[in-house]
């Protein structure tokens, strides 16, 4: 079972000496547990995790939620069309990402959002991506919808990690 050697915050990355492998009786395992290492090292904590705590699928971005339910207090989702195909290796499940939005008043940069979705549409076999759901706060969240339905946005991918970084 994969269990948190030290508290993992919410929005943090987790790296591989943050968990580590233990057996539990098997009465003991929760459900929704991870069983290895490499399922859950490289994605963002949805909510902390406290050190000894088994690491849930639940607890962690992306992993197993519907993009509905992946939604924290005060944030809205909002699906953003890429127009043609991007390459999938761009950006993951949990990044972070800043969204250029064009309006009669020039350009402006929203964000930062998480990508909680990513929609292959069929191009999951050439590597491609067309579009994400992407969760932020209520007001960059609206500017976002209203741009996006314009077509006017670009999604920029900031460094893997968590929040400031």
């Amino acid at each position: 079972m994969v269990v948190a050697r030290r508290t993992i915050s919410a929005g943090e990355e987790v790296r591989a000496g943050d968990v580590e492998l233990r057996v539990l009786p098997r009465r003991a395992v929760l459900g929704d547990a991870y069983r290895r290492k490499e399922e859950v090292v490289g994605k963002a904590a949805r909510a902390e995790i406290f050190q000894g705590e088994q690491v849930l699928r639940r607890r962690i971005e992306g992993d197993g939620l519907p993009a509905s339910e992946q939604l924290r207090p005060g944030e809205r989702a909002v699906y953003v069309s890429l127009g043609t195909e991007h390459p999938a290796n761009l950006f993951r499940l949990g990044d972070r990402v800043e969204v250029v939005v064009g309006s009669e008043e020039g350009l402006r940069t929203l964000g930062p959002f998480r990508v909680l979705f990513l929609d292959f549409a069929g191009l999951r076999d050439r590597g491609g991506v067309t579009g994400a759901v992407l969760a932020g706060s209520l007001e960059e969240a609206a500017l976002l919808a209203r741009a996006a339905a314009g077509q006017r946005v670009v999604v920029l991918v900031r460094s893997r990690g968590g929040e400031g970084s």
